[in-house]
């Protein structure tokens, strides 16, 4: 369902630009391998933000085990950007579970959460079925054996 949003794009607010400047000022003896150093720069300048990056980010918060004062977890935007991002993540989530419902129950449409697709290959046999079963295995085994056999009574 959220493979409708990967063309999206959100803007990123002014406000939060500034944030993210004042958040990496505070930071002290960081170096560039920090976690979130090089985010934090890009989004010091970033106007917008796809929906991939936006995921990427959300995915950084859900599994950061640290405290809320590390380095790594402020210069990723901190408590203020962690809701930011959650916020307009579901938003967006949300109006696309939205729409798609009501096309659905509304507008008369098949169900739309289900991808549509067609079944192809139904006219050509399965492979599991073109190969050879029972005696067929065998037939050429079998039938030198009783040439051979036949050969051996015919001589006696």
């Amino acid at each position: 369902m959220n493979k409708d949003l990967y063309n999206d794009v959100v803007p990123f607010p002014k406000e939060m630009q500034e944030h993210m400047v004042s958040l990496f000022n505070s930071v002290k003896d960081v170096d560039t391998n920090t976690e979130g150093y090089k985010r934090n720069l890009k989004l010091q300048k970033a106007t917008e933000l796809s929906y991939p990056e936006l995921k990427r980010w959300k995915n950084f918060f859900d599994n950061f085990n640290g405290s809320s004062t590390d380095s790594e977890f402020i210069l990723n935007g901190g408590p203020r950007l962690k809701g930011w991002l959650n916020s307009i993540l579901d938003v967006k989530r949300d109006a696309n579970r939205m729409t798609k419902r009501n096309k659905s129950e509304f507008g008369g449409l098949d169900n739309q959460f289900i991808k549509p697709h067609t079944k192809q290959g139904l006219d050509v046999i399965r492979p599991s079925k073109s190969h050879k079963t029972g005696l067929e295995k065998f037939e050429s085994q079998i039938m030198d054996n009783l040439k051979r056999i036949n050969e051996i009574m015919s001589k006696l």
